[in-house]
């Protein structure tokens, strides 16, 4: 059985978005500030659709990108795996939340590019400076994103993680970790 993409391959070429590398600056429904162009309410965007797919996702070792879009998805599902392991080492939701934002807010994280970026040969480095710190933007806009949404979905309305979530903590999506 294959992997599941993402719907948004299609949209995802660089007449339809701007494409920094080959990684894609998908429209987020967000309420935080960055270079992300705005989603219309109520579509679902690459970080709800990541999240969504996440659990059947993981178990893959292998995945084939048919998109630019594939590229950020995979990027967020590895981003929610070190979320997840975040989550796990929380004692409660408010103090999920406050680590999640303080891991979100952290400008050292690499980019496609950099010498220690997990899939290093699979993404193209920023043509310039100035596109490698829009991409950094955008995927710290990424990072808040994904731990505001995660958080509520796993913790739901209880004060416990749900144990069908955190079950993934030592799964790892193509053996790779961020």
């Amino acid at each position: 059985m294959p992997a599941y993409h993402s719907s948004f391959n299609a949209v995802s070429t660089e007449a339809h978005c701007q494409v920094v590398g080959n990684f894609p600056l998908l429209p987020l429904t967000t309420s935080s500030r960055g270079p992300a162009p705005s989603n219309p309410a109520g579509q679902m965007d690459i970080v709800d659709e990541a999240i969504s797919i996440f659990r059947a996702n993981v178990f893959y070792r292998n995945f084939e990108f048919q998109g630019n879009a594939d590229r950020a998805l995979c990027w967020i599902i590895l981003y929610i795996s070190d979320c997840l392991n975040i989550i796990q080492k929380s004692s409660s939701k408010i103090d999920a939340n406050k680590r999640l934002l303080t891991a979100a807010a952290d400008a050292n994280f690499a980019i496609p590019g950099d010498g220690n970026f997990v899939f290093g040969a699979l993404y193209q480095k920023p043509a310039s400076p100035s596109d490698a710190n829009l991409l950094r933007q955008y995927m710290s806009q990424l990072r808040h994103e994904v731990g505001t949404r995660l958080v509520s979905i796993v913790y739901g309305d209880a004060d416990v993680p749900s144990k069908w979530w955190m079950c993934f903590t030592r799964r790892k999506f193509m053996n790779k970790s961020l």
